[in-house]
């Protein structure tokens, strides 16, 4: 990058200490410089009494929640709102992969138990700017905290522990957050902001449960307004109990339900969840479908199976999930439709769920404003 980078490592005294379990704890984050990412790293040990019946999130949910709060003089707004194991799988989906230590936790949570007594690591990577932007557009998507007159406000929601599992408990439990910033000359901060400004964005997730007993079509709607890089689909299959699979109402091989991005009649994408798993498996550094050599987060491999749900998927309109990109020609517009009264849809047939309903999650990257100057084939 053309700035030089800055990495601080905070624990604030909130943060610490079995007694977060089950809470919500704030930080104020300073604006001395502008921030590329955030990371929260989660380290604890287990108590003499292991995590068993974990739940369908289990220990990656550790950090149920993450909000980032911010004031940028028009409106106050959350620049980030997601799940914790949803950061994890967009990540994982969008950056390439995990790192080796959250990759273990995914492993022993596919494995049902998380041992008495272990310790272990797990970091939630905040991308404020999407891993695979380049420059020039990458400087110019930091989130400027150093032109606001606010303090950003982090807030971490922890999992409880019966929310881990049905028995267990840590014995010691720490969070540190490491901010990743980046130095901002202020000649290049004037050059950005009369040339365009600083590209406005949040990183938003949002829920969409579908009721026991209801079937069929499913018009799911896509906020707007905005310009989406990506959306990433994460599927809970309801019944007696919650798994993590697709929620398709035919799940026969080579005829599964296929699903649609749909506005005013026009179909912008066709797809199956199978499809979209293996374009975003393309890019990642698996081997086969071992949960112990290459765990991945999104259910386990059905018996008689050779491959893996795809319930954690990423429609990638930025690129094609193998090359970086300096440019956003191919960004999903939710400005235009909006304009119009028209609604960007995600459409498909459910199966039917007894006792538990259905949950699809939808979330991803959206930028605001005119992008009209940085989606030419010359970039810039």
């Amino acid at each position: 990058m053309v700035t030089k980078q800055r990495r601080h490592v905070f624990n604030p005294p909130q943060f610490q200490g079995t007694s977060i379990v089950g809470t919500e704890q704030k930080f104020a984050i300073d604006r001395t410089w502008p921030i590329e990412e955030i990371h929260l790293v989660v380290s604890g040990t287990v108590s003499a009494t292991a995590f068993t019946g974990l739940t369908t999130d289990g220990m990656l949910g550790v950090v149920k929640k993450v909000t980032l709060a911010a004031n940028d003089g028009t409106q106050p707004r959350n620049v980030v709102d997601y799940s914790g194991i949803g950061l994890l799988e967009y990540c994982a989906n969008a950056g390439l992969n995990l790192d080796a230590a959250s990759l273990e936790v995914v492993k022993l949570q596919l494995a049902g138990t998380i041992t008495a007594s272990v310790s272990f690591r797990l970091t939630y990577r905040i991308p404020l700017v999407h891993p695979m932007i380049q420059e020039p557009l990458r400087t110019r998507m930091l989130l400027p905290a150093h032109n606001w007159d606010q303090d950003l406000n982090l807030s971490i929601q922890f999992a409880s522990n019966t929310e881990i599992g049905s028995a267990g408990s840590f014995s010691a439990l720490s969070t540190e957050v490491v901010l990743v910033r980046r130095v901002m000359p202020e000649s290049l901060n004037q050059q950005i902001l009369s040339s365009g400004g600083y590209i406005p964005f949040d990183l938003i997730e949002q829920p969409y449960s579908i009721g026991v007993g209801i079937s069929g079509e499913q018009r799911i709607n896509i906020p707007s307004p905005g310009s989406y890089l990506n959306l990433n689909l994460r599927s809970y299959k309801g019944g007696s109990t919650v798994t993590r699979d697709v929620i398709d109402a035919v799940t026969t091989l080579g005829s599964e339900t296929k699903w649609t991005l749909t506005s005013g009649g026009v179909t912008e994408q066709e797809f199956r969840f199978k499809h979209i798993q293996t374009a975003n498996e393309f890019s990642r550094p698996i081997n086969a479908i071992s949960n112990t050599s290459s765990p991945v987060i999104g259910g386990a491999v059905a018996a008689n199976t050779a491959f893996r749900p795809a319930s954690s998927i990423m429609l990638d309109f930025m690129g094609d999930g193998l090359n970086d990109a300096n440019e956003l020609g191919s960004t999903l517009d939710l400005n235009l439709p909006q304009k119009s009264g028209l609604k960007m849809e995600l459409v498909g047939s459910v199966s039917s769920a007894s006792t538990n309903g259905h949950v699809l999650f939808v979330g991803g990257h959206r930028l605001y404003g005119d992008l009209t100057r940085w989606q030419s084939a010359r970039g810039l």
